[in-house]
Parts: C-alpha cells; structure tokens; sequence
C-alpha cells in the first residue's frame, strides 16, 4: 500500500469465564484506540472498534458423546453479524460441527484432539465455508482453513491451611 509506511500501535481486552464441560461466556473489544492513520497526500486509514459477545453450552449425551451449541456476536456499531454454531464431539477426541452466520455463510468443520502431559491440548482441524448470499456466492467459491492450536492450563497452587481445635483462633 503506497503511502502506508506508518508505525502505529493498537489495543484489545477481553475476559472469558468457563466452567469446564458446562458453560463458557466470553466479551471482547478490538482496536479501542479507534484511530485514523493518516498516509501520504489525502490518504486515510479509518480502524474502527469492534465488540464480541459468545456463550455456549456443554451437554453430555452419555459417557462418550457431547455437543455444544453457541452463538457469537460481532459488532462494529454500524453493523452486526450473529454466528450459530453446533459442535459434536465423541471421546473427546473427534469432533465435526457446523456454523451459520445469519443470512451471510455457511461453515463445516472437523478436527481431533488429544491430550499431551495431561493438561495440555494439541488440537488440529480443517473448515471450509461458503457464501450463503447471492453477491457473495457469485465472487467466492468458499474458503478453506486449517486449524492447528496448542492449549495449557497454568498449574494453580493449592493453598493449605491447617488448624488445631486445641487453640481457639
């Protein structure tokens, strides 16, 4: 991009809670500084603040089967997008899903997962979307992705008390 040759920063916060195997909502905002860059002669770069809200559910069918449903939302303030998605999973293990962004696309994905040390993930997967709006559809054929994570939970220190009915404290 000629006339971009600027150094500028940008700001993200987020807090995710979960309860693992039960329950998960999350918030998030991108690019707070909101700001305009400003290149060479009359060029402007305007970066606008975005906001994500998502939640989703666990439920255990049996001992080997579960699906999640959840739901994610992104906004702009100009406009919004809502995606709805559908994830199986067997044995903790393999999971397929689905996705569906509110008359926009549509996602399939797969993908396995497996457990390394004991509480480390490594996780690898493969989704493929295509455009459900006809403007869309007629430029993009759909898109391809490869997904590749390695999750770790920070060891949390126990704290030990002790107490001795002897001494009343």
């Amino acid at each position: 991009n000629p006339g971009f040759g600027k150094v500028t920063y940008d700001v993200g916060f987020g807090a995710f809670y979960q309860k693992p195997n039960d329950f998960y909502v999350g918030i998030s905002s991108t690019h707070l500084p909101a700001q305009e860059i400003k290149g060479d002669k009359s060029l402007i770069y305007k970066v606008s603040r975005h906001y994500y809200a998502m939640a989703g559910k666990t439920f255990q069918i049996n001992k080997w089967n579960k699906i999640t449903p959840n739901v994610l939302v992104k906004s702009d303030v100009a406009a919004t997008a809502v995606d709805l998605n559908l994830t199986y999973m067997w044995s903790d293990m393999i999971w397929v899903g689905g996705s569906y962004r509110l008359a926009d696309a549509y996602a399939a994905l797969i993908g396995y997962q497996t457990l390394i040390g004991g509480d480390k993930t490594l996780k690898i997967g493969y989704s493929y979307d295509f455009a459900a709006a006809q403007k869309i559809r007629t430029n993009s054929r759909g898109s391809h992705e490869i997904i590749l994570a390695f999750c770790f939970a920070p060891k949390v220190k126990k704290t030990t008390t002790y107490a001795n009915d002897r001494y009343l404290d």
